[in-house]
């Protein structure tokens, strides 16, 4: 696109860093800018807006504590009903040892599939 060519020109650093965000967690435009960069409130209810005529109704519930690999609980509604994910936790005060898979941008770099 025109725009990211002007982008890259104009502010090279910025433009790579979202790049990178962009292919590691995909599309954000979903959401607004107050709960990207501050996250949702407990009980914080959050219309999404896919397309024209398709919108999630997403309310956070709860959250659990962190276990021992940093993964927390985190319990919400999609358009009513009850839903779990696992997530981890990158604030968690225990340092959890990674096992990279592999180095990016480093050619020859192989990835195992090994814990």
């Amino acid at each position: 696109r025109d725009v990211d060519v002007m982008s890259h020109a104009m502010y090279p650093t910025v433009f790579e860093e979202f790049m990178e965000h962009q292919s590691e967690y995909g599309q954000l435009n979903y959401l607004d800018t107050r709960t990207f960069l501050t996250g949702m409130k407990l009980g914080q209810e959050l219309t999404v807006t896919l397309e024209p005529g398709k919108q999630l109704v997403v309310k956070l519930i709860g959250l659990g504590e962190p276990d021992a690999d940093g993964m927390v609980d985190v319990q919400f509604e999609l358009n009513g009903q009850p839903r779990m994910a696992h997530i981890k936790d990158k604030t968690a005060g225990k340092a959890v040892k990674e096992r990279l898979k592999a180095i990016k941008g480093v050619t020859g770099s192989v990835g195992a599939p090994m814990p």
